[in-house]
């Protein structure tokens, strides 16, 4: 972190009031009015003004290396600590304000930019500036919630779908803790994207992940923990024989070794199948039913739904 330069130490016979020196008390209370116009002065140059003057003050403190962010101009809070997989790329935006003046007119922005091209930002939520030489950053990070599984690798992806960096070629086992989504037929998740920050559009993804929020947001969510989805796609013809793709069907498995039949998620306008809310009622009952027994399947997504072998 940089620091004022120190003092230059005072002569002894200087220290002795001459004719023009203020007196002791007055001088005193002068020093500490001068500090607060000091403090004050970078709040009054950020705010503009009108003549050479300011500008003048303006460069004078931009070359000031008292207002040079630095050391380590990062710290971690919230989803961050929890987030391991993004402290390399946290760190790295950390230290692109080194050096900078809190007094460069485009520090603010180039750091913003640099932020939101990271696959691991959300969301800037604004850019401070704390004199006389710190910056602070408030964003929202990207969480890995599930991996998903292609071309024999796993993946990251965010609630949103977004994929994130992961280790070059992927991922070869599955990070621990976080659930899996897999294909149940050939091509049920699409093509992933082609770099990380970019969404997986694919909706047997996006149904799955819709799931995965729908149970943790749930009075379920300490009684179920999906370990694994699975997403199977399929198409039908319609009466004019054009072939159409089903909405994807999923199911899950938990921790404790259950399976649940969902179906599709979210389905609208498919009488046959149980709102989300029933389901997850349905799934309540059939968990309280089946307490003490052998991990059986269960089946949500029909009106006939319940415990099966």
């Amino acid at each position: 972190m940089a620091t004022k330069p120190d003092r230059c130490p005072v002569p002894p016979d200087s220290r002795r009031p001459s004719r023009t020196a203020p007196p002791p008390g007055l001088a005193k209370g002068l020093r500490a009015l001068g500090g607060l116009v000091w403090a004050a002065l970078p709040m009054a140059l950020m705010a503009g003004g009108v003549g050479a003057g300011t500008a003048k003050l303006r460069g004078m403190a931009a070359r000031d290396p008292a207002f040079a962010v630095g050391g380590e101009t990062w710290e971690w809070g919230g989803a961050a600590r929890h987030c391991p997989e993004a402290h390399g790329e946290l760190a790295r935006l950390g230290r692109l304000a080194r050096g900078r003046s809190l007094f460069d007119p485009a520090l603010a922005g180039d750091v913003r930019e640099a932020y939101l091209a990271s696959p691991w930002v959300r969301e800037v939520l604004e850019v401070r500036r704390e004199f006389p030489n710190r910056l602070a950053v408030d964003f929202r990070l990207r969480q890995p919630v599930a991996q998903a599984w292609q071309a024999r690798r796993f993946w990251l992806v965010d609630e949103e779908g977004v994929a994130l960096p992961a280790p070059e070629g992927g991922q070869a086992w599955p990070a621990p803790g976080l659930p899996e989504i897999v294909e149940g037929t050939p091509g049920a998740l699409g093509d992933r994207p082609s770099r990380p920050g970019e969404a997986w559009n694919a909706r047997g993804l996006r149904d799955a992940l819709g799931l995965l929020m729908a149970v943790w947001s749930s009075p379920l969510a300490d009684a179920v923990s999906p370990a694994r989805v699975t997403v199977y796609a399929g198409t039908y013809r319609d009466r004019s024989g054009t072939e159409r793709e089903r909405p994807p069907r999923l199911e899950f498995n938990t921790a404790d070794g259950r399976t649940v039949r969902w179906g599709t998620f979210n389905a609208s306008g498919r009488p046959e199948e149980l709102s989300t809310g029933h389901k997850l009622r349905t799934l309540e009952t059939a968990l309280r039913r089946a307490a003490g027994q052998p991990a059986l399947a269960i089946d949500v997504h029909a009106r006939a739904a319940g415990l099966s072998d």
